[in-house]
């Protein structure tokens, strides 16, 4: 697990430049679902077996557009389930989840369906 840089080159220095970019190994993923009454669902699983995950913090950022007000932020820890629900909001939340032993998760933002 961890967050790693990548360069890439080509052996023509000269001609090309070397590329850079992020590489995410997380054990944690995140699916969702809209829900009834502007919610959302938030389930988080193991990479490896799929069981879900429980006390994962579940963080949405949700950017504000429409006027010069900061973006607002929402923490929940998932349940047993690995479940979280969110309140939604006027825009489509950045989601980040992480633990204690795993920070890798790359920021996604997901459409609930």
């Amino acid at each position: 697990m961890g967050v790693y840089l990548i360069k890439v080159e080509t052996p023509k220095k000269n001609f090309y430049h070397p590329k850079y970019a992020f590489y995410y190994v997380s054990d944690l993923y995140v699916m969702s679902e809209l829900q009834p009454k502007k919610k959302a669902r938030y389930v988080v699983v193991n990479v490896v077996d799929g069981q879900p995950v429980a006390n994962v913090t579940v963080q949405a950022t949700y950017p504000n557009y429409y006027n010069d007000k900061p973006s607002i932020v929402k923490k929940l820890v998932t349940n047993k389930n690995g479940e979280v629900v969110f309140d939604s909001e006027r825009t489509t939340p950045d989601i980040y989840v992480f633990t204690n032993k795993d920070k890798a998760f790359e920021e996604t933002q997901l459409r609930a369906v």
